[in-house]
């Protein structure tokens, strides 16, 4: 699963924390040959602005407010050039959804609406190491999800 590469020129303590300012992910962007165009800037500042987890369709509409011509191919080709250069993750689920928050942390994905949230749990290393150790593999990211009710569909 490729879709939690990190780019490679982000600082380590940047891609702990999990998000990094807009300059540095400009730069990091033209460092892999991209150019910073006014729609992939638009782009790039919803997803920062974004807490949530928005689906390719809803960054299209946020930003066909402000480029009525853009398609949606170009905000879905942005999306994956983002991802390849490592300022954003793919989630995969249905259907699949975006996120800016890079550093390490868990997903509870409502099996009613699909609203995620994001969880924060200390273990995450110790799991990873637990994993390496009782399969032998290299663990390069991880894609951790829990699946349940949220609150508002509970009601």
């Amino acid at each position: 699963m490729n879709h939690y590469y990190i780019g490679f020129f982000l600082k380590s303590s940047e891609r702990k924390a999990g998000r990094v300012n807009l300059d540095e992910e400009f730069r990091a962007l033209r460092r892999h040959g991209y150019r910073l165009t006014p729609q992939r800037e638009t782009i790039m500042k919803f997803m920062k602005m974004t807490p949530g987890h928005p689906t390719a369709e809803e960054v299209f509409s946020y930003v066909k407010q402000s480029f009525p011509s853009i398609s949606f191919s170009t905000v879905y080709n942005t999306l994956r050039t983002l991802k390849k250069v490592g300022l954003i993750r793919e989630l995969a689920y249905n259907p699949s959804r975006f996120e800016s928050n890079i550093g390490d942390h868990y997903h509870v994905v409502c099996l009613n609406c699909n609203h995620i949230s994001n969880f924060v749990w200390p273990p995450m290393k110790e799991l990873q190491e637990e994993v390496e150790k009782q399969t032998n593999f290299r663990i390069a990211a991880q894609d951790v999800g829990f699946f349940g009710l949220c609150p508002k569909c509970r009601e």
